[in-house]
């Protein structure tokens, strides 16, 4: 791709991901996985590391991760399927068992797109995982996660509740099957800032920039160079903002 087209398409890569009007396909974590700007700005999150670890060390695990819409559930899930060589740069399905020379992994990606029906049923498939020697990772909004596991046995809602506030590692029980509840909600997530934030002005994505003749007076040239020169405060302000958010 030449530097002309690089920095045009990296901009609109970036206006694809707000939700100011119905151009926000970017934002979905299935057009991310595909998106060739996607490895370039990616920042890889330690609950992802955390999985992978579980999963290299055989512990065949169920591992229900939830939190608030958009908060990154299914990047997470995205990030160790691609760490595991699981998946390349295909995107998602709905749900799937994946496996290779080393790992089996089954995978529901948004359980909350799905009806009720499945939802009980890809639950109750995800539990049985250990037993054939398989991690399973279910992605969830947390409504319909808690409406799903108290239909399964509905003297587990007290617990689960109390899991999602606390978010201990600490695993949960049900028909004789072990389980962990992951709440993005209750996890710090500003470590990233820095990364993201250099990786976003990195040069080698704004190559235009220095020909295009319009770079005096160019909006968008001006934030960059803006964030370039305080990047430290803009950063403080990032992680102060979602401090307050989170607490």
């Amino acid at each position: 791709m030449g530097d002309e087209l690089m920095t045009r398409k990296f901009v609109d890569y970036l206006n694809s991901m707000n939700n100011v009007d119905g151009n926000s396909t970017g934002a979905l974590a299935e057009s991310q996985v595909i998106n060739k700007f996607y490895k370039k700005i990616h920042v890889d999150r330690k609950l992802g590391y955390f999985i992978q670890e579980s999963i290299k060390n055989n512990e065949h695990k169920v591992f229900f991760i939830t939190g608030h819409a958009g908060d990154g559930k299914t990047s997470i899930l995205a990030q160790i399927l691609k760490e595991l060589d699981l998946i390349k740069d295909q995107g998602l399905k709905e749900y799937d068992f994946l496996e290779n020379s080393n790992y089996k992994v089954f995978y529901v990606k948004d359980m909350s797109e799905l009806e009720e029906s499945t939802q009980e049923k890809l639950i109750n498939e995800a539990l049985e995982m250990p037993d054939k020697e398989a991690t399973a990772i279910v992605i969830s909004n947390t409504g319909p996660l808690i409406k799903t596991l108290k239909k399964i046995n509905s003297d587990l809602e007290s617990d689960v509740i109390t899991q999602l506030d606390k978010n201990e590692y600490k695993e949960l029980e049900v028909q004789d099957k072990k389980f962990s509840i992951i709440n993005l909600a209750r996890i710090d997530n500003i470590d990233f800032v820095d990364e993201i934030l250099e990786k976003i002005i990195d040069e080698t994505l704004w190559c235009e920039c220095e020909n295009c003749g319009k770079e005096k007076v160019c909006h968008i040239n001006f934030n960059k160079k803006l964030i370039e020169n305080h990047k430290n405060r803009i950063s403080e302000f990032i992680k102060s903002y979602y401090r307050w958010l989170y607490e």
